[in-house]
């Protein structure tokens, strides 16, 4: 009777034990997930901040080479004007 006893005992307590893992595990995959979902936010306003630099950065040199297009065309006009 003992031996019965004991052996629904360790039963009991590995069926207890395969719960209480399988619950870590589902808390586990709980967190991750809750990183995979959290992180990338932060990254993307990240990437978007610095596109919207880079965007900045290149409408400047759009900027100063329209400047540098419009002297250049000033100048020829300078030179025609005095080889005529």
């Amino acid at each position: 009777m003992d031996g019965e006893t004991n052996g629904g005992q360790e039963a009991t307590q590995g069926a207890q034990d395969q719960a209480q893992q399988q619950g870590q595990e589902q808390q586990e995959t709980q967190q991750g997930q809750q990183e995979m979902t959290g992180d990338p936010a932060p990254d993307y306003e990240k990437q978007i901040a610095e596109r919207d630099e880079k965007i900045a950065s290149l409408e400047a040199q759009v900027a100063e080479a329209a400047k540098n297009a419009e002297k250049a065309e000033q100048l020829r006009g300078e030179i025609v004007e005095l080889k005529a």
